[in-house]
């Protein structure tokens, strides 16, 4: 990634959409919106390495959607959110 965040605006928002998500304030489509609009936004090329991180997830959180039982859901996705956060944390603390 970049040495100096370039985006520091949309990973503090996807941060507080993670802790949305975990609060169940957020569905997981929601969730799921809101972490491709990340990415979508995010299109200078030094930030490639953090456009394709966020990328995909969404793919994971749908095989987790579709293939658990909707009781289960949630719990599996929390690893997958925070797989994320730590990410954006590093993202938005480095020098």
């Amino acid at each position: 990634m970049a040495d100096m965040a370039l985006y520091p605006g949309v990973a503090r928002e996807l941060l507080e959409r993670c802790d949305e998500y975990r609060k169940r304030i957020l569905a997981l489509w929601e969730f799921k919106t809101s972490v491709w609009g990340a990415a979508q936004t995010i299109v200078a090329a030094e930030e490639r390495a953090l456009h394709e991180f966020l990328k995909k997830p969404r793919g994971g959180l749908e095989i987790v959607e579709y293939t658990t039982g909707n009781a289960q859901v949630f719990d599996k996705t929390i690893p997958i959110v925070a797989e994320r956060e730590n990410q954006l944390e590093a993202y938005l603390n480095e020098p």
